[in-house]
């Protein structure tokens, strides 16, 4: 392990590294308190269960919840610099408040300017200068879209609601039960049910009725099925049911807010 852990008092770079990890290390868990930039030039790792291999790296903001660790059979070596973002203006870079994974032709220009850089830090006297030169070099291998490809990364926690959602946006009118949705994600329905409520502050039930609610009040207004159609259509086998969650929702009957959909439009025409 080599690495040089530096903290300038201008707060720009804190830190400003190089790691061969062993098979043996154990994974990292963190929220950071300064932004991270890792680029990997040998093996593989893993960060909140994705691959990152070798001509990869990855960024984690600041006060973002991250894990990582190197692959036990050909563990990640890389180079890192740990830097405040409030600093530098970073999205133009494609980098912001998310972690993300991405694809770089340079790499290997960007580990032999770390190297340079820790080399240079003896008979540097300006260390702080030094680290923001470098980090400002790095940062332009960042500048054309042509050599990054970035990929949005997710907690196992947000893919599962992530997941779920998309289900439930495509398939709304079927017969779905929030247990069937649960066995599909291999989760319990008691789990899903606390993932919707942490992340999206509704149940998946909830959630369901809101998007069936909203196809209805379109088809409503665009089309002159009846009552029983549109329930059939968002998924509702009993109109009466249909009915009584529609005036809850939305505070009238279907026909009555088809009525009044027909008399506003009428008055902007």
């Amino acid at each position: 392990m080599n690495f040089v852990n530096f903290h300038p008092s201008c707060g720009m770079v804190y830190e400003i590294g190089k790691e061969l990890c062993s098979p043996e290390k154990i994974v990292i868990k963190r929220i950071p308190e300064y932004a991270m930039l890792h680029y990997v030039f040998g093996g593989k790792g893993f960060v909140n269960g994705e691959c990152v291999k070798e001509g990869m790296g990855f960024f984690v903001p600041m006060g973002q919840y991250v894990e990582y660790l190197p692959d036990a059979e050909n563990p990640w070596q890389y180079v890192w610099i740990d830097f405040g973002a409030e600093v530098y203006d970073i999205s133009k870079y494609g980098l912001g408040e998310h972690i993300r994974i991405f694809e770089m032709e340079k790499v290997s220009d960007i580990v032999q300017l770390i190297d340079l850089t820790l080399q240079m830090i003896p008979e540097n006297p300006d260390k702080s200068a030094l680290f923001d030169g470098a980090f400002h070099m790095v940062l332009s291998y960042h500048s054309t879209k042509e050599t990054q490809t970035e990929i949005l990364v997710y907690s196992e926690r947000e893919r599962h609601v992530k997941d779920a959602v998309l289900y439930l946006q495509n398939y709304y009118y079927e017969d779905i039960t929030m247990e069937k949705l649960a066995v599909k994600l291999y989760i319990s329905r008691a789990y899903l049910r606390n993932l919707f409520m942490e992340q999206l502050h509704i149940s998946p039930q909830g959630y369901l009725i809101q998007i069936r609610i909203e196809k209805a009040k379109q088809l409503l207004c665009t089309t002159e099925y009846t009552v029983s159609q549109i329930a059939a259509a968002v998924g509702y086998h009993d109109p009466l049911q249909f009915s009584r969650m529609f005036k809850k929702r939305v505070g009238g009957s279907p026909l009555h807010y088809r009525e009044s959909s027909k008399l506003l439009l009428s008055r902007i025409d």
